[in-house]
This record gives structure tokens, C-alpha cells and sequence, in this order.
């Protein structure tokens, strides 16, 4: 299934402000984001559930539109985000 995500969202920090800016798309069935620490990969992942929504952007699977702000599109996806442990990650030791 196809999924596509082209959003931005500003965040703000103690110090200061920042954007998140995410865009990348794939046909293929399973995807994996992978980076490090601070680089949003949680946020991305809240995006596509609907645990946030980003200020601008789309995200659709398939021909379906989760989220288009221009269009006024907000549904959440069905499914659920797995949250990794530091300890059953071995190659992120340093």
C-alpha cells in the first residue's frame, strides 16, 4: 500500500522555536524509520495516527487522505504505534 507524508509543524523548545519537515513516500508494504535521537521520527509517527496534526501538510495511504490541511482532511488512521526500548536495540550502543 502506498503511503505518502509532505507535512511541516512548528515546535517550540525551552530556547527556542523550530520546524519539523517531513517527506518521503513508499509502495512498499512495511516502512521503517530510523534516525537519531531528536531527528522526529516519533512526531512523524503521531502524525500519521492523528496523535498530532501538523500546521500544514498532507499524509494519505493508498488513495485515501488521512490529513490535508487545504482541503480541510483530519481522519485519523486506524492503527498503532510500537515504541522501541533502548535494550532490545543493540546496534544504537555506542
Amino acid at each position: 500500500m502506498k503511503i505518502l507524508v509532505d507535512v511541516k509543524k512548528q515546535l517550540y523548545s525551552r530556547r527556542r522555536a523550530f520546524y519539523l519537515e517531513v517527506c518521503f513516500s513508499s509502495e512498499e508494504d512495511f516502512v521503517v524509520l530510523v534516525g537519531p535521537s531528536g531527528a522526529g521520527k516519533s512526531l512523524t509517527l503521531q502524525a500519521i495516527a492523528g496523535l498530532m496534526t501538523p500546521d500544514w501538510g498532507r499524509i494519505a495511504l493508498g488513495d485515501r487522505a488521512l490529513l490535508d490541511t487545504e482541503k480541510k482532511i483530519n481522519v485519523p488512521a486506524r492503527g498503532g504505534i510500537s515504541a522501541m526500548s533502548p535494550r532490545i536495540m543493540p546496534f544504537s550502543r555506542t
